[in-house]
């Protein structure tokens, strides 16, 4: 039982539960020290196939990103998008 509950608790070896948003934020922040858990397999849209919320290989993750980005970020598309 937790005397005195804060925002993180452990609750097994390498598991971490939180209900702090900006705590979330930082753990999934790019370069942190967290990895993620199962957890995240639960974000797969077809059963067995990943995409990129649902990736835990953060090399995997990364690549996937970069691969998105210029659709994303280009200011092609925000030219476009505001027309």
């Amino acid at each position: 039982m937790l005397v005195n509950p804060g925002k993180l608790a452990r609750v097994g070896t390498n598991k971490l539960i939180t209900c702090d948003i900006e705590l979330v934020a930082r753990m999934n922040a790019p370069r942190s020290e967290y990895k993620r858990s199962d957890w995240y397999l639960g974000f797969r849209l077809a059963p067995g196939i990943d995409n990129v919320g649902s990736l835990r290989d953060e090399k995997e993750h990364t690549k996937r990103r970069a691969q998105m980005s210029p659709g994303v970020c280009s200011p092609t598309k925000a030219a476009k998008d505001q027309s």
